[in-house]
């Protein structure tokens, strides 16, 4: 995961560095250009961040039902045999 959002804010920026250099700005130009290309970057990895954290399905939650489940249905039968 860290590798896919560092890729993703170096693309950002070097987006941001081919911006700076085919307009041709100065350096201070050229430093905006980096700063937004940064800050956009960094956006970018918080927006797909919360989206892989909040729609997470959690696997052990699964097992805990399935456990329940399976713990309920043996009582069960534990009250059929008597």
């Amino acid at each position: 995961m860290k590798l896919i959002f560092a890729f993703i804010f170096i693309l950002s920026m070097a987006a941001g560095t081919a911006f700076g250099y085919y307009k041709h700005y100065d350096w201070v130009g050229y430093t905006v250009t980096l700063a937004v290309s940064g800050f956009i970057g960094s956006s970018i990895i918080a927006l797909l961040f919360s989206y892989l954290y909040l729609f997470h399905k959690d696997e052990t939650e699964q097992e805990h039902t399935m456990i329940e489940m399976q713990t309920n249905h043996n009582q069960e039968l534990k009250k059929i045999e008597k």
